[in-house]
């Protein structure tokens, strides 16, 4: 369906040009200042912090549960 597609695309897309980054909030109107100044789009995707990562209507998941998923992601290649 269509909104798979979109929820797809928001997770996976891997369009040219696309750069995420974290920046502090007291940086956000030099960043902004910095993409316009090269004539670049620049959009505030979300705000880092809390327990959990969420990502409106696609997935709400414990950092907790990442950080083990991500030590262990080797274990069934290597072993232990």
């Amino acid at each position: 369906s269509a909104s798979r597609a979109t929820l797809a695309a928001r997770l996976f897309g891997e369009e040219p040009s696309r750069i995420i980054v974290s920046i502090a909030k007291e940086d956000v109107l030099k960043a902004r200042a910095v993409a316009e100044a090269n004539r670049t789009s620049f959009e505030i995707l979300g705000e880092v912090g809390g327990n959990a990562v969420h990502i409106d209507g696609c997935l709400e998941v414990r950092v907790k549960d990442l950080a083990e998923a991500h030590h262990r992601c080797l274990e069934s290649i290597v072993g232990t």
